[in-house]
């Protein structure tokens, strides 16, 4: 539903016309660069939220879009052959590997599926966003020094997160799993999607934070607060950063959601499962250390000899 205040549309969770998205779709260099190092990121892992080409935004292709998912479901498909191919007597101890690894494989398979869904039906959405905080730094004459200390930061997020990813791959599976195959690296790589998200998801909320920051302090020192002008200029202001946040609200939330939720249920399940291996190993000299990891490739378990029993 859209409700006009004067001149001013804002949106309440719903598909925004393309028409409206596409009125002013020139992003300047200072946003650009901010956004950069998560847009790649996103590209990269085939789960860009928009294209931006030539200092324009606009949505994804069809093909990009259709690329993301046909792959998506073929490395889905080899995964579950896999898991099934490995999975040991259910009658054992190893029916607790069994669960894990089909809980890992069926809450990642939903998340992802989540995800493209949101950025397809959304993506006018996460457009507009973009657009309307462009148009609040604009307005509100934020230096180009504040984005460039989030460009920064931004950078140094997402090398740290591929540097751990990286060396994950390189440390667990080519020396506690060499026999693992590659399509299982590519999607435990893939896995990052999640950071990705929740790192640009942060990011947003960053500038939200900026813009109402500076809001405030230009109304508090403004000398032009006797013009009526000036009152309605600041009021577009603030509600283009009020529809940002609804747009946040509507593309955002179930994400976080599934990731809280997650996250919280694969730490208690692995944790379940090292206390379970534990006692059934107590008389054998074997303890079970467990990791909370973002894998669902190596079921987060490292078995070792008791030093007592050495």
């Amino acid at each position: 539903m859209e409700t006009k205040i004067g001149t001013i549309t804002t949106v309440k969770s719903q598909k925004i016309p393309q028409s409206e998205v596409l009125l002013d779709n020139f992003i300047e260099r200072d946003l650009q660069s901010a956004f950069k190092p998560l847009h790649y990121m996103q590209s990269l892992l085939i789960c860009s939220k928009y294209s931006i080409r030539d200092n324009f935004i606009t949505s994804n292709t069809f093909m990009y879009d259709f690329i993301g998912i046909l792959g998506f479901i073929v490395c889905r498909s080899i995964n579950l052959y896999n898991l099934v191919i490995l999975m040991g007597d259910w009658k054992s101890t190893e029916y607790l590997f069994n669960w894990s690894g089909l809980f890992d494989y069926a809450s990642y398979t939903f998340g992802f599926l989540l995800n493209y869904y949101i950025n397809i039906k959304f993506c006018d959405d996460n457009i507009l966003m973009v657009i309307k905080i462009q148009r609040v730094i604009r307005a509100l004459k934020i230096s180009s020094n504040d984005l460039r200390r989030e460009t920064i930061f931004n950078w140094f997020a997402v090398i740290i997160i591929n540097a751990i990813i990286i060396f994950s791959i390189a440390v667990i599976a080519y020396i506690f799993f060499p026999n693992v195959i590659f399509s299982d690296v590519v999607y435990f790589y893939f896995s990052m999607t999640y950071d990705m998200n929740m790192l640009y998801f942060t990011f947003i909320i960053k500038l939200l934070s900026m813009t109402l920051c500076a809001w405030a302090e230009d109304v508090r020192k403004s000398v032009n607060s006797y013009k009526d002008c000036y009152w309605e200029s600041m009021f577009d202001v603030y509600m283009d950063i009020f529809t940002v946040y609804e747009c946040v609200v509507s593309t955002c939330g179930y994400l976080v959601l599934f990731f809280a939720v997650f996250a919280i249920s694969h730490g208690l399940m692995n944790m379940g499962v090292v206390i379970k291996l534990n006692l059934a190993l107590a008389g054998a000299g074997i303890q079970v250390g467990g990791t909370v990891t973002n894998s669902t490739i190596f079921d987060d378990f490292v078995v070792f000899p008791d030093d007592d029993e050495e």
